[in-house]
């Protein structure tokens, strides 16, 4: 468990501008479809992401992982990198309603 601690005591050189290109990056990537899944005689049909195109990403590397040939995505790994593109979506919008509230009230919308 304290190779995931969140606590900023442990964490250094912090660097919240590179982390949100990084995230935008990840998030430009990735690649989005429904699919038939076969693994272990069974087929699902899906949606979701492909790991090839979460790898492409250095924030996705952080949470692919390969075992006997088969790439999977760790969700344990994988929580951080989804809450802080939240973060990072839910702050764009804000800044965009309040760009257009802005607009609105100045009789320009």
């Amino acid at each position: 468990i304290i190779a995931s601690g969140s606590d900023e005591r442990i964490k250094k050189n912090v660097d919240s501008k590179r982390g949100t290109m990084d995230l935008m990056d990840f998030l430009n990537g990735l690649e989005t479809a429904t699919y038939d899944k076969h693994l272990l005689g069974l087929t699902r049909h899906e949606t979701g992401i492909m790991a090839q195109s979460a790898e492409k990403s250095k924030v996705g590397r952080q949470f692919v992982q390969e075992y006997d040939g088969i790439k999977v995505l760790n969700p344990t790994a994988a929580t951080g990198p989804i809450l802080a593109s939240l973060k990072l979506l839910h702050d764009r919008i804000g800044s965009l309603r309040r760009k257009n509230s802005g607009v609105r009230s100045n009789g320009r919308y």
